[in-house]
């Protein structure tokens, strides 16, 4: 967990990266299915963080394990990406 009820197996189970399988899209840290300004809000508030613990792990979108200004920058370039309907 959280793994979006789904089974958490294969080459990176239970792993952070098996559990990213349900973001809608890329750099959509809140899952809101858009990235927008609430989701560096969100990355900014978990800063230095450990990614193990509670939701921190959604703030970390470039997967390096750790929540950094990098996924900040990420976020920042991908900034009006939504979700196709």
């Amino acid at each position: 967990m959280p793994n979006f009820g789904r089974v958490n197996m294969g080459a990176y189970g239970n792993t952070p990266k098996a559990s990213r399988s349900g973001w809608s899209i890329a750099g959509d840290a809140n899952d809101d299915c858009r990235v927008n300004i609430l989701d560096l809000i969100f990355i900014r508030g978990r800063l230095n963080q450990p990614v193990g613990s509670s939701d921190n792990w959604k703030a970390d979108v470039t997967a390096d394990g750790v929540v950094n200004i990098l996924d900040l920058i990420y976020v920042r370039q991908r900034l009006n990406t939504v979700c196709s309907q």
